[in-house]
């Protein structure tokens, strides 16, 4: 086209982004910011926890997986999905080299810092349409199941699992909300600390990977978090209700020491159908005194 307008107009050249960083070893011992750090990274390699792989999508950083357990695989995935990750996990040390040069090219790079600015945008407005969602489920779920007074003045479910039935009397009994019998697939499991929890068959090793989390390294009870009298703790993706049992015995101990507490109220929500029955039987059998409500939904 010779300037009169009938050429064809190129398209807008994409704007690459900054070359990485020289490489350098950084050697962090107890907490590290990962929003701080992961910004100045060429690339992060993990195993694929859902908190480092958020903090570095919206860092923008490209991502190696190298994924052991739970939820590590669903992330790599995820993440390859997207085209700003790759799963290294079984790759021998060439595979690995050429998997580092890849995620290290300007197009994967790009790619990652436009979905990290998205994240970073929308993150705000994202996380108050969440706590929105989760309010209106627990208030329709409150009005569909009015609590009641039991005979020890605790405030519970209407139609509760009793804390006291034996196996044999949840074989019979079954499932009171969904009336499905889930004893094939649960079964009473002795924590390290002497408490005694429903759990699914097979699950020690998750189990007491989450234990050691929530009692003994209190990695949820860090940043401030504190248990206020009367106060809400939500938890979303309670699995079997660690979390939450924890809370209780914290606000027990705290009675302990500075006189009588108002009672807690504990709402958890848990997706899959076989760890929300242990959590139900969980929060009936540790939850007393306090109020506690449990949905089987997905919050997403």
């Amino acid at each position: 086209g010779g300037g009169g307008g009938g050429g064809h107009r190129p398209p807008c050249p994409s704007v690459a982004p900054e070359p990485p960083p020289p490489l350098r070893l950084l050697v962090v011992q107890g907490e590290l910011d990962h929003a701080a750090v992961l910004r100045r990274c060429a690339l992060a390699a993990h195993h694929g926890g859902s908190g480092t792989a958020a903090a570095a999508l919206a860092a923008g950083t490209p991502q190696v997986i190298f994924p052991c357990i739970f939820d590590q695989f669903f992330w790599a995935e995820r993440l390859c999905w997207l085209g700003v990750g790759a799963n290294a996990g079984s790759q021998s040390p060439r595979e690995l080299k050429e998997t580092l040069d890849a995620m290290l090219q300007p197009s994967v790079r790009l790619r990652a810092a436009c979905l990290g600015k998205k994240i970073r945008t929308e993150a705000l407005e994202s996380s108050q349409q969440c706590f929105s969602c989760i309010k209106s489920e627990i208030e329709k779920h409150c009005k569909k199941n009015e609590p009641t007074t039991n005979s020890l003045g605790g405030v519970t479910h209407r139609d509760p699992i009793s804390p006291t039935l034996t196996k044999d009397d949840l074989t019979r009994k079954g499932d009171a909300e969904n009336n499905t019998n889930d004893c094939d697939t649960l079964c009473e499991k002795e924590l390290p600390n002497g408490m005694s929890v429903w759990a699914l068959i097979n699950s020690d090793s998750e189990l007491m990977h989450i234990y050691k989390e929530v009692f003994e390294d209190c990695v949820y009870f860090k940043h401030g978090f504190e248990l206020k009298d009367g106060a809400t703790v939500v938890d979303v993706g309670a699995n079997v209700g660690l979390f939450l049992l924890a809370c209780a015995d914290r606000a027990a101990e705290a009675a302990g020491a500075a006189g009588p507490e108002g009672p807690l109220r504990l709402v958890a929500i848990e997706p899959a159908p076989a760890a929300f029955a242990c959590l139900r039987r969980n929060l009936a059998r540790h939850g007393f005194p306090h109020r506690h409500e449990a949905l089987n939904l997905a919050i997403v």
